[in-house]
Protein backbone atom coordinates (compact mmCIF):
# COMPACT_ATOMS: atom_id res chain seq x y z
CA UNK A 1 0.00 0.00 0.00
CA UNK A 2 2.82 2.27 0.99
CA UNK A 3 4.50 1.82 -2.43
CA UNK A 4 1.21 2.75 -4.10
CA UNK A 5 1.06 5.58 -2.60
CA UNK A 6 4.91 6.45 -3.21
CA UNK A 7 4.12 5.74 -6.80
CA UNK A 8 1.09 8.47 -7.02
CA UNK A 9 3.01 11.01 -5.70
CA UNK A 10 6.00 10.18 -7.95
CA UNK A 11 3.65 10.66 -11.04
CA UNK A 12 1.71 13.30 -9.49
CA UNK A 13 5.23 15.07 -8.73
CA UNK A 14 6.48 14.27 -12.25
CA UNK A 15 3.22 15.59 -14.45
CA UNK A 16 3.54 18.88 -12.19
CA UNK A 17 7.54 19.59 -12.78
CA UNK A 18 7.50 18.80 -16.33
CA UNK A 19 3.96 20.90 -16.90
CA UNK A 20 5.80 23.93 -15.26
CA UNK A 21 8.82 23.46 -18.01
CA UNK A 22 5.83 22.89 -20.77
CA UNK A 23 6.30 26.45 -23.46
CA UNK A 24 3.63 29.13 -22.20
CA UNK A 25 5.35 31.41 -25.06
CA UNK A 26 2.30 32.93 -27.57
CA UNK A 27 2.54 31.90 -30.72
CA UNK A 28 3.83 34.35 -32.89
CA UNK A 29 1.74 33.80 -35.42
CA UNK A 30 -1.37 36.76 -35.72
CA UNK A 31 -5.00 35.11 -36.09
CA UNK A 32 -5.58 37.90 -38.71
CA UNK A 33 -3.80 39.79 -40.92
CA UNK A 34 -4.58 43.08 -43.22
CA UNK A 35 -2.79 45.01 -45.93
CA UNK A 36 -1.24 46.95 -43.16
CA UNK A 37 1.26 43.83 -42.15
CA UNK A 38 2.47 43.35 -45.70
CA UNK A 39 6.04 44.55 -46.71
CA UNK A 40 5.98 46.80 -50.10
CA UNK A 41 7.10 43.44 -52.47
CA UNK A 42 4.08 41.75 -50.60
CA UNK A 43 1.58 44.58 -51.61
CA UNK A 44 2.92 44.75 -55.07
CA UNK A 45 1.56 40.92 -55.28
CA UNK A 46 -1.80 41.51 -53.69
CA UNK A 47 -2.58 45.17 -55.96
CA UNK A 48 -1.61 43.02 -58.75
CA UNK A 49 -4.08 40.07 -57.96
CA UNK A 50 -6.84 42.86 -56.97
CA UNK A 51 -5.88 44.54 -60.28
CA UNK A 52 -6.90 41.68 -61.73
CA UNK A 53 -10.68 41.78 -59.78
CA UNK A 54 -12.77 41.97 -62.86
CA UNK A 55 -10.89 38.48 -64.16
CA UNK A 56 -12.10 36.47 -61.03
CA UNK A 57 -14.75 38.18 -58.85
CA UNK A 58 -17.80 36.90 -61.11
CA UNK A 59 -18.18 34.07 -63.67
CA UNK A 60 -20.68 33.22 -65.52
CA UNK A 61 -22.06 29.79 -65.48
CA UNK A 62 -25.19 28.32 -67.84
CA UNK A 63 -26.34 31.89 -67.72
CA UNK A 64 -26.02 32.59 -64.13
CA UNK A 65 -23.18 34.97 -62.46
CA UNK A 66 -21.68 33.77 -59.48
CA UNK A 67 -19.65 35.81 -57.06
CA UNK A 68 -16.48 34.60 -55.69
CA UNK A 69 -16.74 33.17 -51.92
CA UNK A 70 -13.41 31.67 -50.99
CA UNK A 71 -10.32 33.16 -52.05
CA UNK A 72 -6.94 31.00 -51.01
CA UNK A 73 -3.03 31.66 -51.94
CA UNK A 74 -1.04 28.33 -52.27
CA UNK A 75 1.95 26.76 -53.98
CA UNK A 76 1.77 24.43 -56.36
CA UNK A 77 5.57 23.12 -56.83
CA UNK A 78 7.39 26.15 -56.45
CA UNK A 79 4.66 28.76 -58.67
CA UNK A 80 2.88 30.76 -55.93
CA UNK A 81 -0.82 30.47 -57.09
CA UNK A 82 -3.92 32.29 -56.55
CA UNK A 83 -7.15 30.75 -56.28
CA UNK A 84 -11.08 32.07 -56.24
CA UNK A 85 -13.79 29.50 -55.52
CA UNK A 86 -17.57 30.44 -57.10
CA UNK A 87 -19.95 28.54 -55.12
CA UNK A 88 -23.01 27.58 -57.49
CA UNK A 89 -26.45 28.65 -55.74
CA UNK A 90 -28.46 26.18 -53.62
CA UNK A 91 -25.57 23.76 -53.52
CA UNK A 92 -23.60 22.02 -50.80
CA UNK A 93 -19.86 22.92 -51.73
CA UNK A 94 -20.55 22.78 -55.36
CA UNK A 95 -19.10 25.43 -57.48
CA UNK A 96 -15.97 26.58 -60.02
CA UNK A 97 -12.39 28.06 -59.35
CA UNK A 98 -9.98 30.13 -61.12
CA UNK A 99 -6.73 29.69 -61.16
CA UNK A 100 -3.96 32.00 -61.35
CA UNK A 101 -0.36 32.21 -61.48
CA UNK A 102 1.46 34.91 -59.67
CA UNK A 103 4.96 35.87 -60.43
CA UNK A 104 6.82 36.60 -56.49
CA UNK A 105 9.12 38.43 -58.33
CA UNK A 106 7.58 41.01 -60.41
CA UNK A 107 3.80 40.65 -59.18
CA UNK A 108 2.25 40.01 -62.14
CA UNK A 109 -0.57 37.55 -62.52
CA UNK A 110 -2.02 35.57 -65.65
CA UNK A 111 -4.21 32.75 -65.93
CA UNK A 112 -3.31 29.30 -65.43
CA UNK A 113 -4.85 26.41 -67.24
CA UNK A 114 -4.15 22.67 -67.15
CA UNK A 115 -4.16 20.12 -69.87
CA UNK A 116 -6.85 18.17 -69.37
CA UNK A 117 -5.28 15.33 -70.99
CA UNK A 118 -2.26 14.74 -68.85
CA UNK A 119 -3.72 12.66 -65.77
CA UNK A 120 -1.32 14.76 -63.37
CA UNK A 121 -2.97 18.33 -64.31
CA UNK A 122 -6.11 16.83 -64.37
CA UNK A 123 -5.34 15.68 -60.89
CA UNK A 124 -4.01 19.00 -59.82
CA UNK A 125 -7.11 20.93 -60.96
CA UNK A 126 -9.31 18.36 -58.80
CA UNK A 127 -7.41 19.26 -55.70
CA UNK A 128 -7.15 23.32 -56.36
CA UNK A 129 -10.37 23.08 -56.54
CA UNK A 130 -10.71 21.40 -53.09
CA UNK A 131 -8.15 23.80 -51.89
CA UNK A 132 -10.22 26.94 -53.11
CA UNK A 133 -13.45 25.79 -51.47
CA UNK A 134 -11.17 25.29 -48.38
CA UNK A 135 -10.48 29.16 -48.91
CA UNK A 136 -10.98 32.67 -46.43
CA UNK A 137 -14.10 34.16 -47.02
CA UNK A 138 -14.38 37.04 -49.68
CA UNK A 139 -17.23 39.30 -50.08
CA UNK A 140 -17.82 41.13 -53.34
CA UNK A 141 -19.67 43.62 -51.57
CA UNK A 142 -17.32 44.41 -49.03
CA UNK A 143 -14.84 47.68 -49.86
CA UNK A 144 -11.51 47.64 -51.54
CA UNK A 145 -9.97 47.84 -48.08
CA UNK A 146 -11.67 44.82 -46.37
CA UNK A 147 -11.31 42.84 -49.69
CA UNK A 148 -6.77 43.79 -49.85
CA UNK A 149 -7.71 42.66 -46.38
CA UNK A 150 -9.22 39.39 -46.99
CA UNK A 151 -6.03 38.96 -50.02
CA UNK A 152 -3.24 40.16 -47.35
CA UNK A 153 -4.68 37.34 -44.51
CA UNK A 154 -4.84 34.34 -46.83
CA UNK A 155 -1.07 35.65 -48.35
CA UNK A 156 0.74 35.77 -45.08
CA UNK A 157 -0.46 32.57 -43.70
CA UNK A 158 0.58 30.95 -46.69
CA UNK A 159 4.04 32.49 -45.50
CA UNK A 160 3.72 31.15 -42.32
CA UNK A 161 3.57 27.81 -43.21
Amino acid sequence: MRKRILFIIMVLLMVIVTSCGANTKQDDKKENYTYADLNDEQKKIIDNVYDKYSDWDYITDSGQELPVTKIKFIYEDSTLVFLAFHAFPGTNGGGSSSVYEVDALTGSVRGHTYDFLNERERNFKRAIGVEAYTGFDYDVNASSDEQKDVLANSYLKLMEE
